[in-house]
């Protein structure tokens, strides 16, 4: 299979959608507490002063990556390349470094750098490593509890751009979504690390780079997953596969996570010619396309879901950002962009991110989006990976340095 190194990058970032055991302002795991983008935190400026809002720190040390981080019970814990290892480190709020540990061997070929984001629950660590180490870890001292290949166990051959797969937690259970010969997804007891089931690929589908997540779709908890040819829910206590959907865009690849809103899945996919953002309903077991909308880059942005909208930017050569009428799929705003971007949701505001370094405060309308301020990291080529709040502080990662900004009015 052919693919576009952008597909990968895309993905680099995604970490688990697990349920985690954190204070009201911790950002305890990619795309915040449930996965979609959207903090609880208010309190915040409603508008930047001119070139954007206070830097209060920035560090360096964290070597070289795409994760961002995730912030828990003052410890900040973030994943880089130094030298030949992957290294997880916890940071206090300074930026200074508490502890570090290595995740198995540092992704050196095309683009270098870490991928997976850590994830937070119940006082431990999970971090899959780019060639498919999962390991756990104790989140106060960074000392191993457990690991498991999940390329040798389930044969996922890892794609070109190394793997990304990654977990979602739930009580005492690691969901593994690793698409791979012998195993769509594996249940993996928390504590342990021992298999509790396996889903067996009956569907012949592959690995591809998106994350999983949790959603009760007609009253039963799933695991909802996209590989290579499918999207596809999973009973998450038996591993029974109840539905699966092939994906309706040429190239089959999807590097963005699911999303579950007002009882949907919508699924958007990085395809640079063919951006697409469908949306999956249910009836009798079964999903159904409802609509498909011209949403999705090759790039890392994902969507954000609010109050029946869905935000997100276009593909690469549609450049813009967007919002659209959940139900329906029509647009509702539209704001010009240089390049795609992520975005990120909290008290009142969008914070939108182009993957060539400018930060945007949106204040979303009906019909249109108002700047509310900027910030420029940098001239950046791939800044990818998303922004994250906690306790009133934006955190922005680009290549090997953290930054830190106070955003709190």
């Amino acid at each position: 299979m052919k693919t576009r190194p952008h597909f990968a990058v895309s993905v680099l970032l995604l970490v688990t959608t697990a349920s985690a055991i954190a204070g009201k302002n911790d950002w305890s795991q990619w795309r915040g507490k449930d996965g979609r983008g959207i903090s609880s935190e208010t309190g915040l400026l409603q508008t930047w002063p001119e070139g954007g809002p206070k830097k209060l720190w920035e560090t360096s040390a964290i070597g070289k990556g795409f994760s961002s981080p995730i912030i828990v019970d003052g410890a900040i814990y973030i994943t880089g390349n130094i030298k030949k290892e992957l290294m997880v480190f916890a940071l206090n709020l300074d930026g200074s470094i508490k502890w570090k540990r290595p995740n198995g061997r540092a992704w050196k070929m095309s683009y270098p750098g870490s991928r997976a984001s850590c994830s937070y629950s119940d006082g431990k660590l999970h971090n899959v490593g780019s060639f498919g180490r999962l390991l756990c870890m104790e989140a106060k001292s960074g000392k191993e509890i457990w690991s498991v290949d999940l390329v040798k166990k389930y044969k996922c051959r890892g794609e070109a751009w190394g793997l990304h797969d990654v977990v979602v937690i739930d009580g005492r259970t690691v969901y593994a979504a690793i698409t791979g010969a012998d195993a769509l997804v594996a249940a993996l007891d928390k504590n342990t690390g021992k298999e509790i089931w396996r889903t067996k690929n009956t569907i012949d589908d592959y690995y591809t780079y998106s994350s999983p997540i949790l959603a009760d779709v007609d009253g039963r908890k799933q695991v909802i997953c996209c590989g290579g040819v499918y999207t596809y829910g999973v009973d998450a206590k038996t591993g029974k596969l109840l539905w699966k959907f092939p994906h309706v865009y040429r190239g089959r690849m999807i590097a963005t996570m699911p999303t579950f809103a007002d009882g949907a899945v919508f699924v958007t996919n990085c395809h640079p010619n063919e951006g697409i953002t469908y949306r999956l309903d249910f009836k009798e077991g079964k999903a159904r396309k409802t609509w498909q909308a011209d949403l999705g880059g090759d790039g890392s942005g994902g969507i954000i879901i609010r109050n029946g909208v869905i935000y997100g930017s276009r593909h690469h050569y549609r450049k813009g950002f967007v919002s659209l009428n959940a139900k329906t799929g029509k647009v509702m705003a539209h704001m010009k962009l240089s390049r795609e971007a992520a975005v990120l949701y909290a008290d009142s505001r969008l914070y939108c991110q182009d993957s060539i370094g400018t930060i945007s405060l949106l204040e979303a309308r009906r019909d249109a989006f108002v700047v509310r301020g900027k910030l420029f990291i940098a001239k950046a080529k791939n800044f990818l990976a998303h922004p994250v709040i906690s306790a009133g502080k934006l955190y922005l990662r680009y290549d090997k340095t953290l930054y830190c900004y106070d955003i709190k009015k």
